[in-house]
């Protein structure tokens, strides 16, 4: 199948900076169409589901990893946290406590609210470990090498949001989660408290050479 086909998309998604510069390192063409018009297509290729919600096709999300991170040869060492703390909603109560005990251990601190995604794949594709809340800020595991280890701090009680575990798997990262006590039974709302002892332990079980199970 011919792979250097035109990328269709309503206007609006031009202003979304992460799908122009992701687009870009795909090295696809895109036009971004007005949708309250009509538009002429000869051949049009619509694509479909790949896998079942919250699920995701093994080859095919292999394969996207490897094109964002091809060119990044490094070896990942860095540990990293990433804050919710300038998102609008499901926040760390206790984050002061968790950023103060991750600077002590020497990990990073990111806000990815203030980075480009060209940033964002750069720190993830160099990163080993990461931890961060249920929240977008984990779906830049996929720019992770093979062998890293994710931790995701998790609402207690919910056993449905089991996304970043199914994406780690695919990926062959080792992932480990925490679950926390929220202001809410409804993950997409709720603000966690964050068990210190608890996530001590969990980092230097992280940490050490003993494979997850």
């Amino acid at each position: 199948m011919e792979k250097n086909f035109l990328v269709l998309l309503p206007h609006g998604y031009s202003r979304i900076q992460y799908v122009t510069e992701s687009l870009k390192l795909l090295k696809k063409e895109v036009l971004y169409f007005d949708p309250s018009k009509a538009l002429l297509v000869k051949n049009l290729l619509v694509p479909s589901h790949t896998a079942l919600t919250g699920n995701y096709n093994h080859f095919l999300i292999n394969e996207l990893s490897h094109l964002f991170v091809k060119d990044i040869t490094s070896k990942p060492t860095r540990k990293v946290f990433i804050s919710r703390l300038k998102a609008s909603r499901r926040k760390i109560l206790n984050e002061d406590a968790v950023v103060e005990f991750f600077k002590t251990q020497n990990w990073e601190i990111h806000y990815f609210e203030d980075y480009s995604f060209r940033k964002q794949r750069e720190i993830m594709s160099k990163t080993k470990y990461l931890i961060s809340l249920h929240g977008a800020g984990l779906t830049n595991l996929l720019f992770m090498k093979e062998g890293g280890k994710v931790l995701e701090l998790r609402n207690k009680n919910d056993r449905h949001n089991n996304c970043y575990f199914a994406l780690a798997s695919e990926l062959n990262l080792d992932y480990y989660y925490q679950l926390n006590s929220g202001s809410s039974f409804i993950t997409h709302i709720a603000n966690i408290t964050v068990d210190i002892p608890t996530l001590q332990e969990n980092v230097k079980l992280m940490e050490s050479d003993t494979p997850s199970t």
